[in-house]
């Protein structure tokens, strides 16, 4: 995995992201606008985008949310294969993002836990392009992406995942 091949990341979950370093341009939450007020308040963190599933009219794993997703990408000027989706559930996030185009990396936080945890089993076969254990893991992946460090290493996609909400774009400034 090559970080700087991508110019912006979305996440399922916004609550991991008050530890990343980028600044925050958007947000696509499995939730109301005032529902996601109180979470933003909290975070202490500024979006440029918040598209709810209020304002889109559906929740994931519908593909609308993606071709939202999609719209804004090329909106805020990101490139075609230029976004890479970072999530837990292969149902709600890594089914439709693929669906849509869009390269993954599977946060499985029950890489070490039988079953499906809050969330459906998927309905199809899915593979995301890259797995970590936690956000932590992948962050520390991320820092460690510097081209005198070479690449970090990621596993392959199996197992089980837990449920998503949210999903925010993180630009990558200094790609562009």
């Amino acid at each position: 995995m090559n970080l700087s091949d991508y110019d912006a990341l979305s996440f399922d979950c916004y609550g991991t992201l008050i530890d990343w370093e980028q600044g925050l341009g958007s947000i696509l939450s499995n939730v109301h606008r005032a529902g996601f007020a109180g979470s933003a308040r909290r975070l202490d963190v500024r979006f440029d985008h918040i598209l709810t599933a209020e304002d889109i009219g559906s929740y994931k794993p519908s593909a609308r949310n993606f071709e939202t997703l999609k719209k804004l990408r090329a909106e805020i000027g990101i490139g075609e294969g230029k976004l890479l989706h970072v999530a837990q559930s292969l149902f709600h996030d890594h089914l439709p993002a693929k669906a849509a185009g869009i390269p993954t990396v599977w946060i499985n936080r029950r890489y070490d836990q039988p079953g499906w945890g809050a969330t459906p089993e998927p309905t199809a076969e899915v593979s995301p392009d890259w797995e970590y254990p936690s956000m932590a893991a992948f962050a520390e992946a991320c820092y460690q992406d510097q081209p005198s460090q070479g690449q970090p290493s990621a596993v392959p996609a199996s197992g089980a995942q837990p449920s998503t909400e949210s999903t925010a774009i993180a630009t990558n400034t200094s790609a562009r």
